[in-house]
């Protein structure tokens, strides 16, 4: 009674493999079905088919059901590697695709705001619109992508263009800032010690003009740190 129930198990086992199997192409045929990788779409065809013919058989009454089990297991191993390439391979145009878009909508926010300027949409908005209705799968995804990428590098440039500028002139603003504040502090020391000599009784005449000439220098460098548009330079004259 053991020894059957066993065997029973056994060719259950054996069946639920090739269910398995079954299913799991029945998957891959629906996602590859708008694919233009013919190759793949028939080997996954095979599979299906291999499985099918064996699923028709009985294991309790042919003898190589689980020979021909291995061999189905072992040629699904090859084909699913190629299917996973594949499907990396269009997700990965898929996430550019996607990408660009969001650069072609912020490109585009940028022109309404007024920082880009002189930037016509009409064709890559009317690829991107082709684009997006069709699948990833396809090789006319993948041909259309192509078209956009000139464009949108064109686009690119002049947005990265204008970011650079921003950028630039964010840090000459900063450094403006930074370099106000420190002469703020030396003409505030430079006039606390100006303070502290005229207050003297015993006032160094020399030396109090000396201070009330570095007061104005650092008056008038105070000024052109504030309105040049190179603070270093300002610095240094």
């Amino acid at each position: 009674m053991i020894a059957i129930n066993s065997s029973k198990k056994a060719e259950n086992d054996l069946v639920s493999a090739v269910d398995v199997i079954r299913k799991r192409f029945a998957l891959l045929k629906e996602e590859v079905s708008q694919s233009s990788n013919d190759e793949l779409k028939d080997e996954i065809t095979k599979i299906e088919k291999q499985a099918a013919e064996l699923a028709s058989k009985n294991p309790a009454e042919y003898d190589n059901y689980a020979s021909d089990l291995l061999a189905l297991k072992q040629n699904t191993y090859s084909v699913q590697a190629k299917h996973t390439m594949w499907r990396k391979g269009y997700k990965g145009l898929e996430k550019k695709g996607n990408k660009i878009a969001q650069g072609v909508e912020i490109a585009r926010q940028m022109q309404q705001d007024g920082t880009l300027n002189d930037v016509d949409f009409k064709n890559i908005d009317e690829l991107i619109a082709k684009l997006n209705k069709l699948p990833a799968q396809t090789g006319e995804y993948a041909k259309t992508l192509e078209e956009i990428i000139p464009i949108w590098e064109e686009i690119k440039k002049k947005v990265d263009a204008v970011n650079d500028a921003e950028n630039k002139a964010i840090k000459q603003a900063s450094a403006r800032i930074a370099g106000a504040s420190a002469v703020n502090k030396a003409m505030d020391s430079n006039q606390s010690l100006i303070g502290k000599v005229k207050s003297n009784n015993g006032t160094d005449k020399n030396f109090y003009s000396q201070l009330k000439e570095k007061q104005d220098k650092l008056s008038n460098l105070l000024t052109s740190v504030e309105g040049e548009t190179d603070p270093v330079q300002a610095a240094k004259t």
